[in-house]
């Protein structure tokens, strides 16, 4: 039965290798092939469990004669071809809320990054609804093979770009969840990158199997939330930089699209509501957020055949451009800056423990603080805890009891800690939330 397998799985990577070489890697084509190579595998083990197969392998091996497993022997795999090998940091654009201007963000982004001097690739992740080729409109959109198989990226103003769209030239993708994730895994490690700075990811929105697919098969350094100043954006962001937290990918920067409008004669609309930056950078530690208004040439930007407004020229730049220019090119610094302390090395981060007599501690190099476990619990930010929008506190202090104690203490990233109550609650602290919280107690 072992022999029989074998004999089934050689025949499996000769069909697969043909289906391979017969079709486009991102064509439908190869889905069919893979598929027709399962079919044949399957074909094979039945064919193979049949008694008279069976008796044909052991009439083999008695008389001493080897077995007959097939012409092709198995070759050693060749060496996996990685194209993010060349890329230093690779930077998640998410929201997990659609509609809120996260891929005109994400095109903006790259072209300060690469204005500034950087090298930069961008990744549409989004197969069922791909932006990059409405954003972006590069000279030559055909996807070609390198010499060593691998995709090579289009070129626009010189940041390279790779998105499904341009291989389904405007048709629906209808594919299941394990395919898109195979199909994302593909463009990401078989796209021919080259030496770069910086690869932002465009992620798609919500929390799917794209999320999951990035977060596991690829390196991120750092993520960039984009959202709108609205209580349903608000709740959808929190969810989003929780499921980065579980990944170990921490949230460098904040943005808030939309936020503003200035009309014709001088006043400031706030159209979604006030910003909501500071809840969300109290709440999760993000060091640095940043606001974009509401302008008609950001609109004009993101149709066909326009130009990200941070490509265009000074001398193209309107009063109201350049500001939005100027809030692009403070963002990819501050990215970079933040990304580069991602890497501090684990003894380097605060550490949190908990004793029932001395309460909450939390110690970075010579600096030490504590804090009641009570005072610790009602601090916390969640929703559960705080509205969203009025920032009211939702718990009342008499219902937590003066004995509740810390049952477990869970690092999130580079920039909080997880921490489990014996009350079944759930809390996430920053480490400059903590510090706050310690210095507040001591004041007192």
């Amino acid at each position: 039965q072992i022999l029989a397998s074998m004999q089934a799985l050689a025949a499996c990577r000769r069909a697969s290798r043909a289906a391979w070489r017969c079709a486009h890697p991102l064509s439908a084509d190869y889905v069919c092939g893979a598929r027709m190579a399962l079919v044949l595998f399957q074909s094979q083990c039945t064919a193979a469990s049949s008694k008279s197969r069976l008796e044909q392998l052991r009439e083999q091996l008695r008389e001493g004669g080897p077995a007959d497993l097939g012409s092709e022997r198995q070759r050693p795999a060749p060496e996996k071809f990685s194209g993010l090998a060349g890329v230093k940091h690779v930077i998640a654009v998410t929201s997990c809320k659609g509609g809120v201007g996260k891929s005109t963000v994400a095109v903006n982004l790259a072209a300060a990054l690469k204005t500034a001097g950087h090298s930069v690739g961008l990744l549409d992740a989004d197969v069922y609804g791909p932006s990059l080729p409405a954003l972006v409109s590069p000279a030559d959109t055909r996807l070609l093979k390198t010499d060593t198989g691998a995709i090579r990226p289009l070129d626009y103003e010189g940041i390279k770009c790779m998105s499904y769209g341009w291989s389904r030239h405007g048709k629906a993708a209808v594919l299941r969840g394990p395919l898109v994730s195979g199909l994302i895994t593909q463009l990401a490690t078989n796209t021919d990158w080259g030496d770069l700075d910086v690869l932002l990811i465009d992620m798609p929105p919500g929390t799917g199997d794209i999320h999951i697919t990035v977060g596991q098969n690829v390196q991120l350094s750092s993520a960039v939330v984009v959202t709108t100043p609205q209580r349903l954006s608000l709740i959808d962001v929190a969810k989003g930089i929780e499921v980065l937290s579980t990944f170990g990918v921490p949230t460098v920067s904040l943005v808030e699209n939309m936020l503003y409008f200035n009309c014709e004669h001088g006043t400031r609309y706030e159209i979604f509501g006030p910003s909501i930056a500071d809840h969300l950078t109290s709440q999760y530690g993000i060091p640095s957020a940043f606001g974009l208004p509401i302008e008609p040439e950001v609109a004009a930007s993101a149709t066909a055949g326009g130009m990200p407004l941070a490509l265009l020229p000074p001398e193209r730049q309107t009063p109201a451009t350049r500001r939005v220019v100027q809030v692009f090119d403070d963002l990819a610094k501050a990215v970079l800056e933040e990304t580069a302390r991602v890497g501090v090395a684990a003894d380097d981060l605060p550490v949190a423990s908990f004793d029932p007599m001395a309460g909450f501690a939390l110690r970075e190099g010579d600096r030490m603080g504590t804090i009641a476990a009570k005072a610790l619990r009602l601090e916390c930010l969640c929703a559960e805890c705080v509205d969203e929008v009025t920032r009211a506190v939702l718990v009342n202090p008499d219902q937590v009891s003066p004995t509740i104690e810390v049952v477990g203490i869970a690092p999130r990233g580079n920039y909080a800690v997880e921490v489990r109550w014996s009350d079944g609650h759930a809390s996430l602290y920053s480490y400059r939330l903590l510090w706050d919280c310690i210095s507040a107690q001591r004041d007192q």
